[in-house]
């Protein structure tokens, strides 16, 4: 079903301001962050995450922990970011 229905993929999970990829990042799930990816999740979208120094846009891949992670986020146009965020 998520092959043909970006929506899902691209919609952000409220109330956290995390896509899905993040959070498959998160948990080091590689095989759903593939899925994620080959149905269309955008590799470099922003999340915003709170810290004990205040908030950060992070990218997926400056989340990822594993090799294969960053292989895989790598290999689908990810690029590594981080920076303060100030709403």
């Amino acid at each position: 079903k998520l092959r043909n229905n970006n929506k899902i993929v691209r919609r952000v999970i409220v109330p956290s301001p995390q896509t899905p990829l993040h959070v498959a990042v998160l948990s080091n799930s590689v095989a759903v962050a593939k899925l994620l990816l080959e149905a269309g999740a955008y590799a470099n979208a922003k999340a915003i995450i709170r810290g004990v120094f205040g908030q950060r846009e992070k990218s997926p891949l400056s989340m990822a922990r594993s090799l294969k992670m960053k292989r895989l986020l790598k290999k689908h146009g990810g690029k590594k970011s981080s920076k303060r965020y100030n709403p």
